[in-house]
Order: C-alpha cells, then structure tokens, then sequence
C-alpha cells in the first residue's frame, strides 16, 4: 500500500469531492491511501482525499476572468514584439555595426514585459495600463 500527497501551486485552490459533494480548499485535503489501487492510468490525479468521506477530490476548474485573459494576451503580446524586435534589430544591427545597442533595448524590452508579469502574479488584482 502506498499513499501519496498531491501538492497543490495554491494551497487555498478550491477542491471538490464527487461522491459527498463537499467543497472547500486544497490544504483541507488528505494524503491519498492506496493510490494505486485507486485511480487507472487515464484518470485525472486526484488532489487529495476528501476530508468528509475519503472518497478522492479534485481540484476545480478555474475560469479565467475577462480581465485576467486580457492581460496574459497583453503579456504575451509584449513578449512577441520583444521577439521580434531582437530578430529584426540583431539582423539590422549585423549589417550596420549597432547590433549591442538594438539588443540591449530588446533585452530592455523583455525585462520590462517579464517585470509586469511578475507583478501581475504576485498581485493578481493589480491592474496593467492598456489592459
């Protein structure tokens, strides 16, 4: 017999079980007993084992809101102009010598779009300008 501990990127990730329809955080959950004989090979990894009944729980699917999928699009789209502006910039800056200063305002523009999502996911109500 093996158990096992799922651990979750958010401990207060909302979980529900199935069989008793409780509902509640992932850090309520339980180690999963008998895991092998538990689950086959096709199934989702359960998130623990449901505090209630022990029956096995998953983790809920979360919907992104309007606003959180317009700025990973923002974050995105910044990292896909860097891109291509270091593309464009390193071929241009070959040609005519200025390839270290078109780089480092690529790099710079990188930074600038990495520091955003950073702070996004550190503060995820923290609004982004144009977003």
């Amino acid at each position: 017999m093996s158990s096992i501990y799922t651990q979750v990127a958010n401990p207060e990730a909302p979980c529900s079980c199935q069989d008793c329809d409780w509902t509640g955080p992932a850090s309520a959950l339980q180690l999963v007993a008998s895991i092998e004989e538990r689950i086959s090979a096709e199934e989702i990894v359960p998130a623990g084992e449901c505090p209630e009944c022990g029956a096995l729980a998953h983790l809920d699917e979360i919907t992104p809101t309007a606003d959180e999928v317009a700025i990973s699009q923002e974050i995105l789209q910044r990292l896909i102009n860097a891109a291509h502006t270091t593309v464009e910039d390193w071929e241009t800056g070959i040609k005519d010598g200025t390839y270290e200063a078109d780089l480092q305002g690529a790099l710079d523009e990188f930074a600038g779009a990495i520091e955003t999502a950073e702070a996004i996911l550190a503060k995820p109500e923290t609004p982004v300008e144009g977003a």
